[in-house]
């Protein structure tokens, strides 16, 4: 098995680069940005925030997991007529997103975040780690990190959708931004999250089909 080209280029050597940045930049709007860009949005007029609301529906882990369903059915079903590649793809979609899903709930099990709710309303703002209550699990974004997901698979999938698989995920990022359920950092965390957990389950999946 042959590992398409697009996913070399996506999430080979500048993915380290990437998830370096990334997670400096979460840093740094932990400490400076956050909660000012978050007052900032909620300043912004609701029919705003309820539009940015609709758009963030986008990226539900639940949508991600029927998707993650439907292509299994799919792979299951038509197993005898698609070819090799195509097999492997469905695979991937089959376990990542579920994957990509789980990892994310431990970690906002992990850190434990207060949501940008608890700030506008409270002054509630920080990470409270290990905790199960509500209104404690703003980071990761799971919507985020699932659009991400699903971006770099249909962006690897199908070349030639990779630009509008981009644009779906920012869209879903700034969505959650903007209708105040998530700070930038929780966001752009997800998104970093959903691109890490594709890539080690595509590299796991080439891993063993050299054995």
């Amino acid at each position: 098995m042959h590992l398409p080209p697009t996913f070399k280029r996506l999430v080979s050597a500048p993915l380290s680069l990437l998830t370096l940045g990334v997670a400096l930049l979460c840093a740094l709007l932990n400490f400076w940005g956050d909660a000012l860009l978050m007052r900032l949005a909620a300043g912004l007029p609701p029919l705003w925030q309820r539009l940015w609301r609709g758009v963030a529906v986008l990226g539900e882990p639940l949508l991600m997991l029927a998707i993650a369903a439907a292509a299994l059915v799919v792979l299951f079903a038509l197993r005898s007529r698609l070819t090799a590649a195509r097999r492997d793809s469905l695979r991937l979609f089959g376990w990542s997103l579920p994957a990509n899903w789980i990892v994310t709930e431990w970690l906002q099990f992990l850190f434990a975040r207060h949501t940008p709710q608890g700030l506008l309303d409270g002054d509630a703002y920080g990470y409270t780690f290990l905790d199960t209550m509500p209104g404690v699990d703003s980071f990761p974004a799971a919507s985020a990190s699932g659009a991400a997901a699903l971006a770099l698979l249909v962006a690897t999938t199908w070349p030639r959708l990779t630009r509008l698989a981009l644009g779906y995920a920012t869209v879903v990022g700034l969505g959650l931004f903007f209708a105040l359920r998530h700070y930038p950092a929780d966001v752009l965390g997800g998104a970093l999250i959903g691109v890490l957990v594709v890539s080690g389950i595509r590299g796991l999946q080439y891993h063993y089909a050299q054995d």
